[in-house]
């Protein structure tokens, strides 16, 4: 457990995880800086994929990753668990900001140059759009994109002319009448 005053990412989750912890073998505060660490790392990355795309969204990855292991390694009076916490989570989005098919990689340079080309003739939203997701992509990404509307009907042929048509005059053998 953290200790008062002290800053952890994953004290929240000792609780849920010591029983794991326990069969393990792995001391708490190990194995819950770990695996948080992990979770958080992929939380982060997926809040990051929801906005970003492209050149921005790896680089954004790429950075932060390189921060929080900075920062564990580096940091000055950072208490162990959190160098721990930090160390994991730095590493998981720096690698999924590296981890990459060519294809990937291809996209990404075209994207970052797409920018550079919008930023060189001045435009700004152009360049914008290389790195950050629309409205529409973000609610489409998150399983919320609008309903595709129901085609109106096409009519075939022109509507017929409504024509009142005279009652028939011979009268009814039903025992009720209308009148």
């Amino acid at each position: 457990m953290a200790y008062a005053g002290q800053l952890s990412l994953t004290a929240w989750l000792d609780p849920a995880l010591k029983y794991f912890a326990e069969q393990s073998g792995i001391p708490l505060e190990d194995y819950s800086s770990t695996v948080g660490g992990i979770g958080e790392g992929f939380a982060l990355n997926a809040l990051t994929d929801v906005f970003t795309k492209g050149w921005l969204n790896r680089i954004i990855k790429l950075f932060s990753g390189l921060i929080g292991t900075s920062y564990a390694v580096f940091g000055v009076d950072v208490p162990v668990r959190l160098r721990k916490e930090l160390l994991t989570l730095g590493m998981a989005m720096a690698l999924d900001g590296l981890a990459s098919d060519p294809l990937k990689l291809k996209e990404d340079a075209e994207s970052l140059a797409d920018f550079v080309k919008s930023l060189m003739s001045g435009d700004v939203s152009r360049a914008l759009a290389t790195g950050l997701r629309t409205p529409g992509e973000i609610s489409a990404r998150l399983g919320m994109a609008p309903p595709t509307p129901t085609p109106m009907p096409v009519a075939t042929s022109p509507p017929e002319e409504f024509t009142s048509k005279p009652a028939p005059t011979t009268a009814s053998k039903s025992k009720y009448t209308v009148t």
